[in-house]
């Protein structure tokens, strides 16, 4: 869980039930959390086994310049070659979804 500047709100990114990535959002830490919008759905040819995202640091906030703020940067572990991959999502258009 990480508070966005952009958004102005907290996000958290976890695996779901069936290894979906999703994002949920809040105005407070504690909640009430909003409904899960996938960011990455599981497919069991070609990204099956995701794991462990994490939102990066820097993601919204001024660190990454301000052409950047509006996508959130995070990081996604797979276990088939047990690499970690920089991930991009662009919170934009999501303003009104989440």
């Amino acid at each position: 869980i990480q508070y966005n500047d952009y958004r102005g709100q907290y996000v958290a990114l976890y695996t779901d039930q069936n290894n979906n990535v999703v994002m949920r959002v809040s105005d407070t830490p504690q909640g009430l959390w909003s409904d899960a919008a996938t960011l990455v759905a599981n497919n069991l040819t070609t990204n099956t086994g995701m794991y462990a995202p994490m939102i990066h640091p820097w993601s919204g906030t001024d660190q990454l310049g301000s052409g950047n703020k509006q996508y959130l940067y995070w990081n996604l572990s797979w276990w088939g070659d047990y690499n970690v991959r920089l991930m991009q999502t662009d919170l934009s258009p999501m303003l009104t979804q989440v």
